[in-house]
């Protein structure tokens, strides 16, 4: 019998056995690297604070107001000190529905957090009052003790944010950045088939997001679809912020809002266009020829055949069959899109299956390790083979 906090491996020896090359090796060579998008994304959003200097502070203070309206006791305190009497009373309930949150790290919480914040702006600088949700003046410091004076910092910092027109007009003009960041996960997550439609009816929306081209959109990232449409939706973004900003801001803060979004502009698109250049050259750049659109498919061929890449992919559009059927589908590309026979250039067609069907997101797997982190977050132990089971 084993003592109380003995460790005890109760599991048979296991003997491995020797297993012959060809039946244990897995050929790569052939294989292409692709970077998981939704990551990248991801990434550029986190030193958006090194090129926009307001940023940090910023996002304090609204975490901290987010925080004060989020908590329950917090957010009861508020309606009753604040939105209880009066003209106030009516926006109450705007109060009681906010839940959200911000975590710095997490850009996706930011993205849902501030434009809600926003739309609370009004209320907020209708009702809020220091001296009534404190019960204090507003001058007056605390002496009681270190969490006193932490709680009533944390009130300055609310206080400030809730009364800073520059805040919430750099709150507006966050909101517009993340707007665009989200229809970029939205492109990357969708399908080139159903992109860009739009729809009431929610069976068809569901029956959209069960299309198997979903995450599988290499050939157009390729050649720089979605790089083009993150700049253009840039460009009515900064349209709607310099519409959005009020009257009464004055002009030096007006250009300071607009100045840290054009540089967090500038930061992104050229984050996304140095870690997507790989996919703009050889061997990267063959996604582009199962794009739809045959000239920018055409371009894509011309590119690499005038390459000297050596990529064993890329050798194999210079030799047999497919050479041959490259030259017939370069001579008459609406024949082959229009071609129902799955045997007119076979060899070809199932080559540009291969690469309009790579995906480009692990979302799947992440989402697989999210459910295996939930049920094994309260385990004592963590061994490999409790985690596998």
């Amino acid at each position: 019998i084993a003592a109380p906090m003995e460790d005890v491996d109760f599991a048979e020896p296991v003997h491995e056995q020797p297993l012959p090359d060809d039946e244990c090796m897995a050929d790569v060579t052939n294989s292409l690297r692709v970077d998981d998008m939704v990551h990248i994304v991801h990434n550029a959003t986190k030193t958006l604070s090194s090129v926009m200097i307001k940023y940090s502070a910023v996002v304090f203070r609204m975490k901290k107001l987010a925080k004060l309206i989020r908590e329950k006791d917090s957010k009861e305190h508020l309606i009753e000190t604040c939105f209880s009497t009066g003209r106030a009373k009516v926006l109450a309930p705007l109060i009681q529905r906010f839940s959200a949150h911000i975590h710095e790290e997490r850009f996706g919480t930011m993205a849902d957090c501030l434009p809600k914040l926003y739309e609370l702006k009004n209320a907020l600088q209708f009702g809020w009052s220091l001296m009534a949700y404190a019960g204090v003046a507003e001058a007056e410091v605390p002496q009681e003790g270190a969490a006193d004076a932490e709680h009533h910092s944390r009130l300055d910092l609310v206080d400030a944010a809730i009364k800073s027109d520059f805040d919430w007009a750099y709150v507006l003009m966050l909101t517009e950045l993340c707007k665009v960041l989200a229809m970029a996960m939205e492109y990357l997550e969708g399908c080139s088939c159903h992109w860009g439609l739009e729809s009431d009816n929610k069976e068809l929306k569901k029956l959209w997001a069960t299309c198997p081209g979903r995450f599988r959109r290499l050939p157009e990232i390729a050649a720089g679809d979605f790089l083009r449409e993150v700049h253009d939706a840039f460009k009515i973004s900064s349209a709607l912020i310099a519409l959005g900003l009020p009257p009464s801001l004055p002009d030096a803060e007006r250009f300071e809002v607009l100045s840290e979004y054009q540089a967090g502009r500038n930061h992104l698109i050229f984050y996304f266009a140095m870690k997507l250049h790989y996919l703009y050259v050889p061997p990267g750049c063959v996604f582009a020829m199962a794009h739809w659109d045959p000239k920018k498919a055409l371009l894509a061929e011309e590119k690499l055949r005038l390459s000297d890449c050596n990529h064993p992919r890329i050798s194999k559009l210079r030799q047999e069959p497919l050479l041959s059927q490259v030259q017939a589908w370069r001579d008459d590309v609406p024949k082959f899109q229009a071609s129902a026979d799955g045997t007119y250039l076979g060899e070809f067609r199932a080559y540009l299956l291969e690469l309009h069907m790579a995906l480009h997101s692990s979302r799947y797997v992440e989402g697989e390790h999210a459910k295996t982190n939930r049920v094994t977050a309260n385990a004592r132990n963590h061994t490999d083979a409790y985690v596998s089971l």
